[in-house]
């Protein structure tokens, strides 16, 4: 899979400073048209909270973006991995649903600004997006 590292200094500087809702749109198509989501780990996948403490898998559409969240964070301590699409799919979702734990999709600095879609209609719309991708 590829880095997709190529992300220009503008697009990074101008995704980065979108509200939640319009990253969480950004996160959908990207997610869907590049087949993979990112997140952080280390001896484990790093987890956010939310307001009631429920965990929360950070994901975001690209490493760059996953990477300035971890510096600015976390320092360098995890590392940031590619998550295939069809195992944040077939694989993650259901084990998040079995686990009673959430998303946090594409946090810039802290879990409240990020989008926590409830799994099935993050499922669903993230389905919906792959469908225009083909």
């Amino acid at each position: 899979m590829a880095d997709h590292l190529d992300i220009s200094d503008q697009e990074f500087a101008a995704v980065s400073r979108l509200d939640a809702a319009a990253r969480y749109r950004h996160f959908l198509k990207r997610v869907a048209d590049w087949r993979e989501a990112w997140g952080l780990y280390e001896d484990g996948w790093m987890s956010l909270h939310d307001d009631e403490q429920r965990l929360l898998l950070p994901l975001w559409p690209a490493r760059r973006y996953a990477e300035a969240y971890r510096a600015e964070e976390w320092g360098q301590r995890a590392e940031v991995r590619a998550i295939p699409l069809v195992e944040l799919l077939e694989d993650w979702l259901p084990g998040l649903k079995r686990d009673g734990r959430g998303i946090a999709v594409f946090p810039v600095s802290t879990a409240k600004e990020s989008i926590h879609p409830s799994l099935d209609d993050f499922e669903r719309e993230l389905r919906e997006e792959l469908r225009q991708y083909g």
